[in-house]
């Protein structure tokens, strides 16, 4: 609700996401003799740097998986935010490689510009386990952001890459349709799909 009242979306920190395997890239090639924990602090090192630089928006393709609802729906309490985003470019389809392969650098490898698109390719990478989010995303440089009094930053709803189209509610929302129109009303939006989700009688599945 507060995202329609200020027509804005909060800009997700990679540190903060809930897979930490978010922009670490995999590494192969050691010599034995190399100290592990001295590597892995340098990955972390990587994340670090990412983080305080860019965020991502990220979106699911469907909105029938129960178990998104569950996650960051607060168990079906909350509610989903429909977009047209045919027009962005820099929309990326997360891969979910089977078998789960990470991107991977190779310490021998002295190229800058092949560890970063390793690095990048991270971003769109996630394992078998989140397939079911169906996840798409788009990279955001903080530079072009709106940032708070508590250091989160903000990118408006509706511009010319993703309009907002639809809300959904939860099957166990607490909030109306008539208090969610009311709100879309006072914030500005227009011609907005409202629906209740419900759960299929017969499926594992969230009609909406």
């Amino acid at each position: 609700m507060k995202s329609i009242e200020t027509r804005e979306l909060r800009v997700g920190r990679l540190a903060e996401l809930n897979d930490p395997f978010e922009s670490v890239p995999g590494i192969e090639g050691l010599r034995d003799d190399v100290p592990i924990d001295f590597i892995r602090d340098q990955l972390w090192k990587i994340q670090s740097s990412l983080n305080s630089k860019i965020g991502l928006l990220s979106f699911s393709s469907t909105c029938r998986e129960p178990t998104l609802w569950s996650h960051y729906a607060e168990s079906h309490k909350g509610i989903a935010l429909g977009f047209d985003v045919t027009l962005n470019e820099n929309l990326d389809e997360v891969k979910y490689p089977d078998p789960p392969k990470r991107p991977t650098i190779h310490p021998g490898n002295p190229n800058y510009d092949d560890w970063m698109k390793c690095v990048i390719g991270t971003l769109s990478t996630k394992a078998l386990g989140w397939k079911a989010e169906e996840e798409y995303r788009t990279p955001q440089h903080f530079a072009w952001c709106r940032q708070d009094e508590s250091g989160d930053y903000f990118v408006s709803i509706n511009d010319n890459t993703r309009v907002l189209v639809e809300v959904i509610l939860g099957c166990r929302c607490s909030v109306s349709e008539t208090e969610l129109e009311q709100v879309l009303k006072q914030s500005g939006f227009t011609g907005i799909r409202v629906v209740r989700a419900k759960l299929s009688l017969n499926k594992f599945e969230v009609e909406c």
